[in-house]
């Protein structure tokens, strides 16, 4: 990734305005066992308390690296009660990369913070026909099936 993802412009700017960037060495010991990082890349969403809140193993396009950062960030508000927050975030995912790796689970978790904010069950059932019908095969549209019966 740092003879791709790193050095593209787009993504600097995404790091350098939304997240304070820490790499550390492969043979880190302290860090490989708090986070189980074994492999690299390995990119970890924390906050500021070094609570893990998102995990990505492997390479990525710049695109893909920007949502799934993203979601990593959506997945933080959403683990602190933000709701309104993570679904701003989730929003910004399905709209700027609406075919996108990360985005079915920013679907699903759109209508699971959508729910946990209004306390209807609205979102939840979108966000399953929304999966259903764009995202047929994803284990996002698996894990919202039981939302169709709402």
């Amino acid at each position: 990734m740092a003879a791709v993802t790193y050095p593209n412009k787009k993504v600097i700017k995404f790091i350098n305005e939304n997240l304070i960037p820490l790499q550390l060495q492969f043979n880190d010991q302290f860090y490989i066992e708090k986070y189980n990082a074994r492999w690299t890349p390995t990119i970890i969403i924390i906050d500021s308390n070094g609570v893990e809140h998102h995990k990505s193993v492997g390479f990525l396009e710049p695109e893909a690296i920007i949502s799934m950062l993203k979601l990593g960030i959506g997945k933080m508000f959403f683990n602190t009660g933000k709701y309104r927050e993570a679904i701003e975030v989730f929003n910004e995912i399905i709209n700027k990369d609406p075919q996108g790796e990360s985005t079915p689970e920013a679907v699903y978790l759109r209508g699971v913070s959508t729910y946990k904010q209004d306390g209807t069950a609205d979102g939840l059932k979108a966000a399953y026909e929304i999966l259903k019908n764009k995202f047929p095969g994803s284990n996002w549209t698996k894990r919202a099936s039981p939302y169709g019966l709402l």
